[in-house]
């Protein structure tokens, strides 16, 4: 299953969880995918590290789109994440896609620098004002 989702705003607004993510952070993800390309879904914020069994898919592109940081990707075939993601879609709710890695405080205690991402988790819940998953239709 294809996907897209909008994961972050960089507009200098705090998120849900009091965070600000500067220019810098936001820069510091897109090079991480573009330096690396081999970024995962999984199903655990808390796990610094994933077993195979935890991941549920993987990282296409990653972008800028009018100050938001967008991610599409591909959610595997008969995995958790799929099954998740439709269960949620039947009975009306949504599943976004955050981010998890480790980041310095700036003094106000609200800034976010030089954030290193380690991976993307489909959760039920985003600390953005962003829209949930799409799923991407394959032209034919």
């Amino acid at each position: 299953m294809k996907i897209k989702c909008q994961i972050m705003l960089i507009d200098g607004k705090s998120n849900k969880n009091k965070r600000i993510y500067t220019n810098e952070a936001v820069e510091n993800i897109l090079n991480t995918w573009k330096e690396h390309r081999d970024i995962i879904f999984g199903m655990d914020e808390e796990k610094p590290d994933y077993k195979l069994m935890d991941i549920c898919g993987k990282v296409d592109n990653v972008y800028l789109e009018d100050n938001i940081v967008v991610i599409e990707g591909e959610l595997f075939d008969n995995h958790n994440g799929t099954k998740i993601l439709k269960q949620l879609r039947e009975v009306g709710l949504n599943m976004y896609i955050t981010t998890t890695g480790r980041g310095i405080l700036s003094e106000d205690g609200k800034t976010v620098k030089d954030f290193e991402l380690y991976y993307f988790n489909l959760t039920n819940d985003s600390s953005f004002d962003v829209y949930a998953i799409q799923e991407l239709l394959e032209s034919n």
